[in-house]
């Protein structure tokens, strides 16, 4: 079976409440993302941050990438539109906000 489809049946199986302790234990010493959403919103969020203490703004240009590789303006792009849509959190909103992240950008 693939690590990938691994994964996901181990996240199902979080969900449902059908992992064993001694699984979890083993999944989380390996450091198993449980919700990859929120982890991916955590390391964009991080970044975010870590631009703005460089640059004095949270908001990067649209191809904008990290020298980790991560690509921040595709990542805060993807919040926008999540935004729009209705489906960040509140708690995300407050967060980025309080940064101050802005929904729209300048053409």
């Amino acid at each position: 079976m693939k690590n990938q489809n691994k994964k996901v049946i181990n996240q199902n199986y979080y969900k449902k409440n059908k992992l064993s302790p001694e699984r979890m234990k083993r999944l989380n010493e390996i450091g198993f993302a449980w919700n990859p959403l929120e982890e991916t919103f955590e390391k964009g969020f991080i970044e975010t941050v870590k631009y703005k203490e460089q640059y004095g703004t949270p908001n990067t240009p649209a191809r904008h990438i990290t020298p980790n590789g991560f690509k921040l303006g595709l990542w805060q792009s993807n919040q926008r539109a999540t935004y729009i849509a209705s489906k960040l959190s509140p708690e995300q909103i407050r967060r980025l906000e309080a940064i101050g992240f802005t929904w729209t950008m300048k053409k």
